[in-house]
């Protein structure tokens, strides 16, 4: 049988270990765009400035595991979620809608 997962966020550890793989992301681009650099035999700010370009586009452009407070339009109900999850269904009214 399948289990329908309304994508809610129920407890605060849960929101702190998204906002630590964020962070860890962060750092492995980091790490790669160094890399990089070393290897083509760049110098620093070049590097830098690739990791710092990748970094801003990853986090601006697609947000990653971010948590917002969304509303169901149907009751008003209030839960905190991933931003972009998919869809979502109403542990009280029961009505479906799509995060964004």
């Amino acid at each position: 049988m399948y289990h329908y997962h309304s994508g809610e966020i129920k407890n605060p550890g849960f929101e702190l270990m998204l906002l630590v793989l964020r962070a860890l992301i962060f750092v492995f681009i980091v790490v790669v765009a160094a890399g990089i650099t070393i290897a083509a035999g760049l110098p620093a700010f070049v590097g830098g400035s690739l990791a710092g370009v990748f970094v801003f586009a990853f986090f601006i452009f697609r947000p990653f595991f971010e948590v917002i407070n969304y509303s169901c339009p149907h009751c008003g109900n209030k839960i905190r979620t991933i931003k972009n999850y998919g869809s979502y269904r109403c542990s009280d009214c029961g009505g479906e809608s799509r995060i964004d």
